[in-house]
């Protein structure tokens, strides 16, 4: 065997050594009665049937431990780490928490919870499928904005897989077609060599996370751990807030957000700043004390701050919720977003979405079962899950638990988890929240 072919066989091996398992099938409820981990809220808006799968699952195992969502439905998946990423140990189940990491040791590499294979269905026969992708800008390694033809050759860098991140207060994550791909926000991590991977980070809504009770260490052994399992889903800083937010789905242009402002008589006439969403992403604003239980709608404005109403929700009306029994307030912990969508699925401009294809869904953090419709009142109080799933097009196919309890803010809350997280005076928490593995062809013309 000549040397350039033991040269392409190693790449290949390194290759596989970090190769995700893309789950095709899956179930409709990964928690049942049992599971006792962080978990995230995985709502689908891509248009088709997803699976979402922790990396290192084996194939054969699909069909029970992979996510299944469909269109315009919302399901919990679990953060499931392991103490030294050892998973073949039950013992070593920890607490979990938003953030892929990656360890390797030569080729066997070990992967944290928050690392996951998604695969969304883009029809055909046989079916295909579309992974995580995210606009490419260039040699950089941030995502391009403003993208008008999805088809173009290099408009994509696609990722190995994906990581649930920066979903501190809505514990959501959001899964949005762009071309043939589930679309990223940013790049999460890389690495070549020995080990060739990216990931990217799937959109969610920058806020703060707030709970009924403190969420324990993520790195805490959840055989030592007290809290419930419904305690888990709805654990952070125990301060008492509610937060409203908006997510661009929409289009992929600068948009700029607002929420009523405070009412005890309805809806509040004056409007308050949510800041500029950009896509694939959100932002929120906050209230407390007798304020979280007003009334509130969210605007999505076309441009700037200054720019027409574009959009307007319909009126949110924060309940008690049976889940979180301590409530003196309705809304109290709660974290309400509106996502602005266009469901044109196969669109390649991403810049524009024609009227009737622009929706609204409706999300509301986990309290403790998913929280979600395409109406106002499915998440108020304890309605969840009021959506009927759109048909599945055929051929045409969108808190983090950290080492210590977030502090409990007596005036404003504490700094958003997000890196370019900024907050204005009227409580608006800004800021959002890559190798491509060469053909096996050119290896091989490269190799001869």
């Amino acid at each position: 065997m000549s040397s350039r072919v033991i040269v392409l066989l190693a790449c290949l091996a390194a290759a596989d050594a970090t190769a995700a398992t893309k789950c095709q099938t899956g179930t409709a409820d990964l928690i049942g009665d049992t599971t006792k981990a962080f978990t995230v809220q995985v709502c689908n808006l891509f248009g088709a049937t997803c699976y979402v799968n922790h990396v290192e699952t084996a194939s054969s195992d699909c069909a029970t431990k992979a996510l299944k969502i469909e269109n315009q439905q919302c399901a919990l998946f679990p953060i499931l780490s392991y103490k030294d990423n050892d998973r073949t140990d039950a013992a070593k189940l920890q607490v979990g928490g938003p953030g892929c990491s990656v360890s390797c040791s030569g080729t066997n590499c070990k992967f944290s919870g928050a690392c996951v294979s998604v695969q969304c269905s883009l029809g055909g026969e046989p079916a295909t499928y579309a992974g995580p992708a995210m606009t490419k800008k260039g040699t950089s390694s941030s995502r391009a904005v403003g993208v008008t033809d999805t088809s173009a050759a290099d408009a994509f860098v696609v990722n190995t897989f994906a990581s649930i991140d920066d979903v501190s207060g809505s514990k959501t994550v959001l899964l949005a077609r762009t071309g043939n791909y589930v679309g990223t926000y940013a790049r999460g991590g890389s690495a070549s060599g020995t080990n060739t991977y990216n990931y990217g980070e799937l959109p969610t809504v920058a806020g703060n996370n707030y709970g009924p009770k403190a969420c324990p260490s993520k790195t805490a052994l959840v055989s030592g751990v007290t809290a419930t399992k419904e305690e888990l889903r709805m654990c952070g800083g125990t301060g008492k807030w509610v937060y409203f937010g908006a997510a661009n789905l929409l289009m992929d242009k600068g948009m700029y957000a607002k929420y009523s402002g405070n009412s005890k008589t309805g809806l509040g006439s004056t409007k308050k700043n949510l800041n500029n969403i950009p896509f694939l992403s959100g932002n929120s604003g906050y209230q407390s004390g007798e304020n979280m239980d007003d009334l509130r709608a969210v605007y999505l404005h076309d441009g700037a701050s200054s720019a027409d109403v574009l959009m307007t929700s319909e009126t949110i009306t924060p309940a008690k919720s049976s889940g979180m029994a301590t409530q003196d307030i309705a809304g109290t912990w709660r974290f309400y977003t509106v996502v602005f969508y266009c469901d044109k699925y196969d669109r390649t401009d991403l810049t524009t979405c024609p009227a009737e294809n622009r929706k609204m869904f409706y999300v509301g953090d986990p309290n403790p079962a998913p929280a979600f419709g395409t109406t106002a009142g499915a998440i108020s109080g304890v309605i969840s899950g009021g959506a009927s799933p759109a048909p599945s097009p055929s051929a045409s196919p969108a808190p983090s638990p950290s080492a210590s309890p977030a502090p409990s803010p007596s005036a404003s809350p504490a700094p958003s988890p997000s890196p370019a997280s900024t907050k204005d005076a009227d409580g608006a928490t800004g800021g959002g929240p890559m190798v491509l593995m060469t053909s096996i062809a050119f290896m091989l013309s490269v190799a001869w």
